[in-house]
């Protein structure tokens, strides 16, 4: 019996060891799958240029943060990633921290309101959840934004699977139409409405409401934002933990995308994250969008070297530093040399300007870019491949009606420019942001200082006064 039973736990172990493989099999071919996926996507949509990326750190701590403008950008960066860890043999320790809406149920439902019910239908009840996790990606919640699923959640954690209308305060029924009249459902049938029963497909829209702690009654409201801080913290202790696991995280520091081009908000988790690590190496990188010319726009990743940073790093700190390594990341493109320059001529109070000076001001600029060592485009060094962006960026402006391509008497060119068009705010890739803006916004401060000839103190209010 004694050698029965070693022989029974002898086959466990090797069972373990074998489904363990295979697991480890499964979940590298999953990323490498993913990987590929990525990059076929990313290059249909945009031409990429890498740099800066290659070399492994030198300490397993490793986090990852970036300036985030698109949707696109976890694209470009996930291919980048692991087509980068496969060689340093950490594909299957690169971690991601994504909105825990994605990882929801019914999250992708709100991008299909126009297509046809069964549809709307078939992504409410899409869970890619399960599916995230196996490919090394974790939730983080936001402490504001906050939608009624989110919410429903969090309330069953803190008090319970208690009726809704006891849950919500005054005012719901007209806030929460659908929400309600499967409330006045219930009632018919002599049921209470409650919290676990709510997530249904004819009240999507209600669930995907936003909403704030007041939609509350006060008896709950304390104890169902403690719920939703308390998952905060965990998420970010796993994240710390993760790290101190020899995994490579990444965390976009800004948290939203960025609608003018700068890089400026701060995610106060970060923090919270390195405070709870061993040792840390951040890796900064910066995407600069081409996007002044027709067809697929050249998209610039670049990867600054490691940085080690101190665990009890001051807040207000740690944003200098990741301002000042992100910013110098930035590349120069000619859609960003090419606005800067009609920048300068449009505040100097000029309508027209010649082709002539405009290229002369363009080759400023990158004559700055290089004085400084300051990252560009270095195709532009071609006088053939400057010439062909410069026609192409102009042919772009005027098509966006920010200016006119005039020919004078004296078969000279010149650019008479739209300044009302120029000022709009709603011309822009982003609303309430102009072209111009966001364009002028992706050059390093200090480059701009130089070329507008203004002061460190009058610098923001030159370019955004």
């Amino acid at each position: 019996m004694c050698t029965a039973i070693k022989t029974e736990n002898v086959i466990c172990f090797l069972g373990g060891v074998v489904l363990k493989g295979i697991n480890r099999i499964l979940h590298r071919l999953a990323l490498y799958t993913v990987g590929i996926l990525l990059f076929i996507t990313g290059r249909i949509r945009y031409k990429v240029f890498m740099t800066g990326l290659g070399n492994p750190p030198d300490t397993p701590g490793i986090m990852t943060t970036n300036n985030h403008q698109r949707d696109w950008d976890i694209v470009l960066i996930g291919d980048a990633f692991l087509r980068s860890w496969r060689k340093w043999k950490y594909i299957d320790r690169l971690s991601w921290a994504g909105r825990d809406d994605i990882f929801v149920k019914g999250y992708f439902s709100t991008h299909f309101e126009k297509l046809s019910l069964l549809i709307r239908f078939f992504f409410f009840h899409l869970d890619l959840g399960p599916i995230l996790n196996y490919l090394n990606a974790n939730p983080i919640r936001p402490l504001q934004l906050r939608h009624l699923r989110h919410l429903l959640m969090d309330a069953v954690k803190g008090v319970g699977d208690i009726p809704i209308a006891e849950l919500l305060a005054k005012g719901w029924e007209q806030k929460f139409p659908y929400l309600y009249d499967l409330f006045l459902e219930y009632k018919r049938k002599g049921k209470n409405l409650r919290i676990s029963e709510t997530y249904k497909f004819r009240i999507w829209r209600d669930l995907n409401s936003q909403v704030t702690y007041y939609d509350i009654t006060e008896k709950y409201r304390e104890t169902v934002r403690m719920a939703n801080i308390t998952a905060i913290k965990d998420s970010l202790t796993h994240f710390s933990d993760l790290v101190n696991n020899n995994h490579m995280l990444y965390f976009s520091v800004e948290g939203e995308l960025t609608t003018d081009g700068q890089f400026k908000s701060f995610r106060a988790g970060l923090n919270r994250i390195i405070e709870n690590c061993n040792s840390v190496e951040l890796i900064p990188m910066n995407l600069t969008y081409d996007y002044m010319h027709k067809g697929r726009h050249a998209v610039f990743l670049n990867y600054g070297a490691p940085v080690a940073l101190d665990t009890n790093i001051d807040k207000h700190d740690l944003k200098n530093v990741i301002n000042k390594h992100i910013m110098e990341l930035q590349t120069g493109t000619m859609t960003s040399f090419l606005s800067l320059a009609v920048y300068k001529v449009w505040k100097g109070g000029k309508s027209v300007i010649e082709h002539y000076e405009l290229k002369e001001a363009i080759q400023e600029i990158l004559e700055i870019y290089r004085s400084g060592r300051h990252f560009y485009d270095k195709r532009l060094e071609s006088a053939k491949y400057f010439a062909k962006r410069f026609k192409q960026a102009l042919k772009w402006g005027a098509k966006k009606n920010l200016w006119e391509l005039a020919i004078t008497k004296a078969s000279q060119s010149r650019a008479v420019l739209n300044l009302e068009k120029l000022k709009e705010i709603c011309q822009g890739p982003w609303p309430f942001v102009n072209y111009l803006t966001y364009a002028v916004n992706q050059i390093p401060p200090s480059i701009i200082r130089q070329y507008l000839s203004v002061e460190e103190e009058r610098y923001g209010k030159a370019v955004h006064g």
